[in-house]
C-alpha cells in the first residue's frame, strides 16, 4: 500500500493536454463498445428467434400427427354411424351387450374361464 501512496504522491498534476488525451481515449473506447453491444443484441435476438421457430415447428409436427389421428378416428366413427341403421347389427349388439334374446330362445350364462368365485 505504501508503494501506491508513494506513486500517487510522486505523480505530477496532469496538464490540460494530457486530460484531453485521456478523455479522447475513453471516448474512443466507448465508441468501439457501442457497435459491439449492438451486434451482440442483434445476435441474441436472432438466436432467440431461431429457437422459437424450431420450437414452433416441433409443435406443428405434433399437432399434425394428432390431427391425422383424429381424422382417422372420425372416419371410423362415421363408418360405425352408417352401419348403425343395419337391423342385423342392432340385433347382434343387443344380444352381446344387453344379453337379450328372441322370443322362444333360452339364454345360458357360463362362468368366465374359472375366474368367478376367486
Amino acid at each position: 500500500m505504501e508503494k501506491k501512496r508513494r506513486s500517487a504522491e510522486r505523480r505530477r498534476p496532469e496538464t490540460p493536454e494530457e486530460q484531453r488525451k485521456r478523455r479522447r481515449k475513453r471516448s474512443a473506447r466507448r465508441k468501439k463498445l457501442i457497435p459491439v453491444a449492438i451486434i451482440l443484441a442483434v445476435l441474441g435476438f436472432a438466436f432467440f428467434s431461431l429457437y422459437r421457430i424450431v420450437d414452433l415447428k416441433l409443435e406443428q409436427k405434433e399437432l399434425l400427427a394428432q390431427q391425422e389421428k383424429l381424422e382417422q378416428q372420425k372416419k371410423e366413427l362415421d363408418s360405425q354411424l352408417e352401419d348403425s341403421d343395419d337391423p342385423e347389427l342392432i340385433e347382434s349388439k343387443a344380444r352381446e351387450l344387453l344379453n337379450m334374446i328372441m322370443p322362444g330362445e333360452s339364454l345360458y350364462v357360463l362362468p368366465d374361464d374359472g375366474k368367478t368365485g376367486e
